[in-house]
């Protein structure tokens, strides 16, 4: 059973009021400690049986809560997490190889932060544990709209479930925080860099938090010299996400490179997204044949048309040809929604709801959460339908 009494050890007294209030939010109780000392800690932590956290302040000096944390660890068995403003991820990392847990900013919404918080400590096989679903978002090529896609799946689900993980893989440098119009602090490329393994805590405090409930692990910057990242690396940050999302989307940058199949294996489904043009079909084609090669399920994949209702367009119809199976989606060509969307850094699923791209993407969550399916190409714009259906009487490119 999960112990929820807590210590609190804080030199702030505001900050102190702050983490109270939010602890009897979550249901949690609270001793304050007047003074940030060792003996005080222990003796107040020893004296309720039912203690299960203890909370440290940042300090200016570093040093002196790494040895509290020390000391204390070998003395407790409770879980010790730091609450702060770190100015870098190196601090957190010294502070994780302490022997804290955890670590929360002060800057963040701390209720939120502690329900996180309280999941990740609650002891595996709990009842009511929610089943988390990976949905990993590629493209056949550049230019398809496979970033879209992902910030608006995601938006989609925070607004469903309160709250998305969202994973930028693009490992030469990615959009999605620039169509969230955010500026993070942590990339994955920073965290790679540190050389050393990534805790899950490290993970969550890299995480950049949107007005929507998205939380971004933005990808790689621009320009940057990319670390070598491992397979095995980039699954332990996925699996990271996994544990504290119901819902995580991942955009890959590809199917070629090693640490993009990782994340890709571990799918619970895959978008797979192109534009009705003779090029991305046939890439399309080509990674829908190779799937399960890469230890995917086929029937995990969905396929979805892009920027449907362009003038000479490949037809739905022939397109499903190439494939030897329906198109699962198709997401209208709704050019002013989207622009304005982009511009204003809001998903269009929220900015313009009652757009047809934004009906579209709605009914691919739908699709994916296995609510409803839609049927194929009854949704969507009429007259593009009709005219990709029936408006060409060529037969369909051959793929060799």
């Amino acid at each position: 059973m999960l112990r929820t009494h807590c210590v609190v050890a804080f030199e702030s007294h505001s900050l102190s009021d702050r983490l109270e209030q939010s602890l009897r939010q979550v249901q949690m109780t609270c001793t304050r400690v007047p003074t940030v000392q060792y003996e005080a800690i222990v003796s107040a932590s020893k004296k309720n049986a039912s203690t299960g956290f203890v909370f440290l302040q940042l300090s200016d000096s570093t040093n002196n809560l790494k040895s509290l944390i020390h000391r204390l660890r070998s003395a407790l068995d409770t879980r010790i997490v730091v609450v702060g403003n770190a100015t870098t991820g190196r601090q957190v990392i010294e502070i994780i190889r302490a022997g804290a847990d955890d670590f929360v900013d002060e800057k963040d919404d701390l209720r939120r932060e502690l329900g996180l918080l309280l999941k990740r400590a609650a002891p595996s096989g709990m009842p009511n544990q929610r089943k988390s679903e990976l949905i990993t978002v590629t493209s056949s090529c550049g230019g398809c709209g496979a970033s879209s896609l992902a910030v608006n799946i995601a938006a989609q689900y925070a607004h469903k479930y309160g709250e998305c993980g969202l994973v930028d893989l693009q490992m030469h440098g990615g959009d999605l925080a620039t169509l969230l119009r955010l500026t993070p602090r942590h990339t994955i490329s920073k965290m790679l860099a540190n050389n050393h393994p990534l805790a899950p805590e490290m993970v969550q405090q890299a995480l950049t938090k949107h007005e929507t409930g998205i939380s971004l692990l933005a990808g790689a910057d621009p320009l940057s010299n990319l670390p070598n990242s491992s397979p095995e690396t980039i699954r332990g940050i996925v699996r990271s996400m996994t544990t504290n999302f119901q819902r995580v989307v991942v955009e890959l940058e590809d199917i070629s490179h090693r640490e993009q199949l990782a994340a890709l294996s571990d799918s619970d489904q895959v978008v797979l997204t192109f534009r009705l043009h003779f090029p991305a079909l046939a890439r399309a084609h080509r990674f829908f044949e190779s799937i399960e090669r890469f230890g995917v399920d086929p029937d995990k994949v969905r396929i979805v048309a892009s920027q449907v209702g362009q003038p000479d367009e490949v037809p739905i119809g022939q397109a499903e040809k190439i494939f030897g199976r329906k198109i699962d989606a198709c997401i209208t060509n709704d050019v002013s929604p989207m622009n304005r969307a982009v511009n204003l850094g809001i998903p269009v699923v929220l900015d313009s709801p009652k757009s047809q791209c934004s009906r579209d993407y709605m009914a691919l969550v739908q699709l994916l959460d296995g609510e409803t399916p839609v049927p194929a190409n009854t949704r969507w714009n009429v007259g593009a339908l009709f005219k990709s259906k029936f408006g060409s009487s060529q037969p369909a490119p051959a793929l060799s």
